[in-house]
């Protein structure tokens, strides 16, 4: 019991050491979130925006939530952060094709919500249409049909 509840502390002293590094991109932002635990962001730890080839890009810091963000005009790159005291994360991005995004019609939205209410509805009946049947049933046969 005892090496259990030693196992447990040391595995939780380990994951509050962890640095979580998350990158996303909008309209040629780059996004970049560290933190320890949830409680405990990286505040002013430098990151480092690098090609894939290893040249740095951009160097900066994390604002007191743990978050820093750019304009970056590389479609791949490597973020990096450094928390201090052996704390790094690291992680390879590829940011989206900013071409792409392309508007859907509305016309295809409301045959998709048509679509998504009706098998809605055809569930709804199937389930109904089961419950009035196992009554029929039961009226009909007795109870041990």
């Amino acid at each position: 019991m005892r090496f259990l509840l030693l196992l447990v502390l040391v595995a939780s002293a380990l994951e509050a050491h962890k640095l979580s590094l998350f990158v996303t991109d909008e309209d040629g932002t780059l996004f970049v979130r560290s933190y320890f635990t949830r409680s405990a962001p990286c505040r002013e730890c430098a990151v480092t925006i690098a090609s894939v080839d290893g040249a740095t890009l951009h160097e900066l810091k994390t604002d007191e939530n743990g978050a820093a963000s750019i304009a970056v005009s590389a479609l791949e790159v490597v973020v990096s952060v450094d928390g201090g005291s052996g704390h790094f994360a690291k992680q390879e991005y590829t940011l989206s094709d900013r071409g792409a995004k392309a508007e859907e019609p509305n016309e295809h939205r409301l045959v998709k919500i048509l679509s998504a209410l009706a098998l809605i509805a055809l569930f709804f009946w199937g389930f109904s249409f089961s419950k009035r049947y196992s009554r029929n049933r039961e009226d009909h046969f007795g109870a041990n049909a």
